[in-house]
């Protein structure tokens, strides 16, 4: 199963669709919830502009492994196109929670918490970008801003610490 599927993204990768198709019906006769091949099928689906159909693969991949957060982040995408914020939002948190780092993905979520009227969550994914692109003065305003916001936002909080503690260190190195 673990070598198919290696064989679906190769295909998929190299754009061979009738592989790739073939490949992924092999493997869903041995399972039909692999979230990998869910994803795969996601962005094959993307790649086709079946928006629909890659929404639908792309929800199947976070329903069977939350940790697979890029199709979170796809889904934000295509939420966006339909001005479905709330849905944006919560991809976004989803694709953050478990490790995501995309400057494209902080930007939807800027939207959706501009769009939804979460300020706090809008200062955590500035702060988040800001991260990204080496802007550290932007990222402890943002923090401290969230933090101050919504104080139970752990997210923010957690990384606030973690940046005031490597600051202090790089300090008391100097």
């Amino acid at each position: 199963e673990e070598l198919l599927t290696q064989m679906a993204f190769n295909y998929l990768q190299s754009q061979q669709d009738d592989k790739f198709l073939a490949t992924v019906d092999t493997v869903q006769t041995m399972t039909s919830s692999h979230p990998s091949i869910c994803y795969f099928l996601g962005s094959y689906h993307l790649r086709k502009n079946n928006t629909a159909q890659a929404k639908e693969w792309f929800e199947k991949t976070v329903y069977y492994n939350r940790k697979l957060t890029i199709a979170n982040y796809y889904l934000a995408g295509i939420y966006a196109r339909e001005n479905k914020w709330n849905e944006v939002f919560e991809n976004v948190v989803a694709f953050e929670e478990g490790g995501g780092n995309l400057v494209q993905a902080f930007n939807l979520g800027i939207q959706s918490a501009e769009r939804i009227g979460d300020r706090a969550y809008l200062a955590f994914f500035k702060a988040k970008k800001a991260a990204l692109e080496k802007d550290f003065n932007a990222v402890f305003q943002n923090l401290r801003l969230a933090v101050r916001l919504d104080p139970s936002l752990e997210r923010a909080q957690d990384l606030l610490s973690q940046y005031e503690e490597a600051l202090e260190n790089q300090q008391k190195r100097q």
